[in-house]
């Protein structure tokens, strides 16, 4: 295994990952009802994911905007992280790696906060 260090590890780490979001009984329906056109959301999270780990510039879009119109649970953010662990760790090892798990870590933090409007025990409602 190696470590994420270009752009074709970043648009590996990206299809993997929304196949297993569209796999996954939970995340599947949400986040595809929220993404619409998958194409076009691969290649936006390709250039999110390059800015996160390389710095490279391209994105420019706000991250939130897409999901202020849907109702997440903590339950929802938590196996997004884990789905994004996981399909790090199926296919890389290294500092770039630890960093990406990290940075989604650090993101599903910014989410909850930034999204949430009103939340009880159970869920966060956006």
């Amino acid at each position: 295994m190696t470590d994420i260090n270009n752009d074709i590890c970043i648009q590996l780490l990206v299809s993997n990952f929304y196949d297993n979001i569209k796999q996954d009984k939970l995340l599947g329906p949400v986040f595809f009802a929220m993404i619409g056109d998958s194409e076009a959301h691969l290649y936006t999270m390709n250039s999110f994911w390059k800015v996160v780990l390389f710095g490279t510039p391209g994105y420019t879009e706000n991250p939130f905007a897409k999901y202020d119109q849907f109702i997440i649970t903590a339950r929802h953010l938590e196996r997004w992280l884990k789905l994004f662990q996981i399909t790090v760790d199926t296919h890389f090892k290294g500092s770039k790696a630890e960093e990406a798990k990290v940075s989604a870590g650090k993101m599903a933090i910014v989410f909850q906060n930034k999204l949430a409007r009103v939340r009880d025990k159970d869920r966060i409602i956006l």
